[in-house]
């Protein structure tokens, strides 16, 4: 039997899908707000004096667009930038969030644009009302991580984001 590729593997095999990411979104919102940024100093000697502007803040949503309900999500998240000539690290900082119904958007915290200087990564454990729990990750990495070709509407939100890539960081489990 030839197997041209991974999807094929699937089929071949009859794996299901992965229940657990595939009802399960993340979607960054830029807000409507915008940030200036004044350029002072610049290799490209034109750029001098001028400005930026991008959204202020980025609110961080999970969307929960399955069958099951959430009992409680904990997340943490944690980052750092290489840019300079040291790595610097953002402190870990680590949170719980109630319950959450299918069909429904939760924010998971809001972002102001300064942030997006670390590559962030989340990891977030979920508690669903059957009593299993499963591991899901993200990452946001710094603001050239939101790529356009990402943005699209997001019906829940009833606005346009960035989707990222949600992923099975350790399975599920009773």
């Amino acid at each position: 039997m030839e197997i041209n590729n991974f999807d094929n593997l699937k089929e071949k095999m009859h794996c299901p899908k992965n229940v657990i990411t595939e009802n399960l979104r993340i979607c960054v919102v830029p807000s409507k707000e915008m940030a200036k940024l004044y350029v002072k100093e610049s290799s490209d000697k034109d750029r001098i004096g001028s400005s930026i502007e991008f959204p202020a803040t980025y609110k961080v949503f999970l969307i929960n667009d399955g069958s099951r309900d959430i009992k409680n999500i904990n997340f943490s998240v944690s980052g750092f930038d290489g840019s300079g000539d040291e790595l610097e690290y953002m402190d870990k900082r680590e949170k719980s969030i109630r319950t959450m119904k299918t069909g429904k958007a939760l924010l998971i915290e809001e972002l102001d644009y300064g942030l997006l200087d670390y590559a962030m990564d989340y990891t977030l454990k979920i508690y669903w009302m059957d009593g299993t729990h499963s591991k899901v990750c993200f990452e946001i990495f710094k603001s050239y991580g939101l790529k356009e070709e990402t943005m699209s509407f997001e019906p829940i939100l009833n606005s346009s984001a960035y989707h990222l890539e949600l992923k099975d960081c350790a399975g599920s489990s009773k």
